[in-house]
């Protein structure tokens, strides 16, 4: 079974979760039908990209974003770990099970 040219739509937009990228990735490997489907879907995305001047934003831009980044709320750091911890004890073998295992003791 195809998938619909929504779901293809949704996974080249990269709208699909994770689950049904896998399943239509793994059946474009086999369909060239839907392989042709996806690559009419992404080309206006591909024409748009190309088509732009390629100028640099405004320092400015980048500048109100580093700042906005720098004000949000930083997580707390994390406890440092307990390890290592303290080796275990080894435990005692009771004679009744040296005799089983052929052991003596």
């Amino acid at each position: 079974m195809h998938p619909t040219e929504e779901i293809l739509l949704g996974v080249a937009s990269g709208e699909s979760d994770l689950p049904r990228r896998i399943l239509v990735e793994g059946h474009l490997e086999g369909c060239a039908s839907c392989r042709a489907t996806m690559a009419e879907l992404t080309l206006p995305g591909g024409a748009l990209l190309r088509g732009l001047d390629g100028q640099e934003p405004p320092s400015a831009l980048w500048q109100g974003l580093l700042g906005r980044i720098a004000r949000l709320p930083q997580p707390a750091p994390a406890p440092a770990p307990d390890w290592p911890s303290p080796p275990v004890p080894p435990v005692p073998i009771p004679p009744a099970m040296k005799t089983r295992s052929g052991t003596s003791g």
